[in-house]
């Protein structure tokens, strides 16, 4: 579902999916009910009482530049040469936002899948084995172990920031992402 309209409606709670009056904006036009949003580059789905990463578009993002790379350099450049530009250039749009959302298993996997591919391309192999070596080689963690390294550099530069109550929020959502690395 890509949002092409400036202008959408969104309902967050228990009763999302109650039927609503539309809104209509002073030119007339009715303002569409929907529950995926769209804010600051990530797409967010409600639902119920808990919200999701809608990570269609970022994977989307990702294999577009992870292709625009390989299609220009694949032929020419060394494994090492395109898994530093995937590190530097197409890593940060899979991972961008992901460390203010606490994923469920099945993210993580498809994050994984995402990353794994990329490096079969690369490396020219079916073999997941030959896959983990070339991970472990290049310094590349699954998305579980760089989320946790995203998510602990943001709470530790948002924590000097904040005071009171959320200092003590961020303190146990920091000290959460401390116990997945022991």
């Amino acid at each position: 579902m890509w949002l092409k309209e400036y202008g959408v409606e969104i309902r967050i709670g228990p009763r999302f999916n109650a039927k609503c009056c539309s809104i209509v904006t002073r030119g007339g036009r009715e303002l569409a009910w929907t529950n995926v949003v769209r804010y600051l580059g990530i797409f967010i789905m409600f639902q119920v009482l808990k919200y999701s990463l809608f990570s269609y578009h970022a994977k989307r993002f990702f294999y577009r530049s992870f292709n625009g790379i390989f299609g220009r350099v694949g032929q020419i450049a060394s494994n090492e040469v395109i898994v530093h530009l995937v590190k530097s250039k197409c890593f940060p749009v899979l991972f961008y936002g992901l460390e203010l959302c606490s994923l469920r298993k099945y993210q993580y996997k498809s994050i994984n899948y995402v990353i794994n591919s990329t490096f079969r391309k690369n490396f020219n192999t079916r073999s997941q084995e030959t896959v983990d070596v070339c991970l472990e080689m290049f310094g590349c963690l699954k998305a579980e172990g760089t989320i946790a390294i995203r998510k602990r550099k943001f709470l530790n530069k948002y924590i000097t920031h904040c005071t009171g109550y959320s200092l003590s929020l961020l303190r146990q959502n920091l000290n959460h992402v401390a116990r997945m690395f022991s």
